[in-house]
């Protein structure tokens, strides 16, 4: 592949190609033990980027979805890095309409 070429990566087989939201790390002055391991959220928020014309989440595209985080597949292959889930792992719709934030949902 040309790395001048801008590739745009198509989300099939009723999945969304999606932006994911990391929480922060927040750092700590308590001294905890070495085998210590933060307990992690089930869940992530993610802004749908693009989806199939069929695929039920297609009119929903830049709105903003719950699903388990354990459900994302990262894809790193040739240089193209992309985030999917499938449609059906999709728990709710956060939607811009009811000016809910991405920073209210996960404090």
């Amino acid at each position: 592949m040309d790395n001048k070429m801008a590739i745009k990566f198509l989300a099939k087989n009723n999945y969304l190609l999606v932006d994911v939201f990391e929480e922060e790390q927040q750092e700590t002055t308590v001294a905890l033990p070495e085998d210590y391991k933060k307990q992690s959220n089930p869940f992530k928020i993610g802004q749908i980027l693009n989806a199939e014309k069929d695929n039920k989440f297609y009119d929903y595209i830049g709105e903003y979805v719950l699903f388990p985080s354990n459900v994302v597949e990262e894809i790193s292959v040739h240089g193209l890095n992309v985030k999917m889930i499938p449609s059906i792992a999709v728990y709710g719709i956060l939607s811009k309409e009811e000016n809910v934030s991405v920073e209210t949902v996960t404090q």
